[in-house]
């Protein structure tokens, strides 16, 4: 469908291009393929930017990157799976207080075990 979209592109009209484009994100975005979804937001971006609206060319560009940038199986999104839902406020603030009194015991540990020289 991204094929007639460059067609009707290259006739002038606007309105099928555009529907078109959009039917085949329509199609595309029901399955699990991020290259192909890739491909097609970037027809649909190109579509638009052949018709002067720059800005929403833009976007559909910007969200034809995220399909290619995200690993679909890997350690990164096992990792970023763990992290999905935030902590509490207080959890939050207990680990910030923790990670500073540790910060400033190991500061205070290694400036106490330095010897420094003064000259006089």
């Amino acid at each position: 469908m991204d094929a007639i979209a460059f067609l009707y592109i290259e006739l002038g009209d606007r309105q099928k291009a555009i529907s078109y484009a959009t039917d085949a994100l329509t199609l595309v975005s029901t399955t699990q393929d991020g290259q192909l979804l890739g491909r097609v937001l970037d027809c649909v971006g190109e579509v638009y930017n052949n018709f002067s609206a720059k800005r929403t060319a833009i976007d559909y560009y910007l969200q034809a990157l995220v399909p290619h940038a995200m690993p679909q199986d890997s350690a990164l999104s096992m990792l970023l799976g763990m992290f999905q839902d935030l902590p509490s406020v207080w959890v939050s603030l207990v680990c910030l207080a923790a990670i500073i009194v540790a910060a400033l015991w190991l500061g205070g540990r290694a400036v106490e075990n330095r010897e420094y020289v003064l000259e006089q």
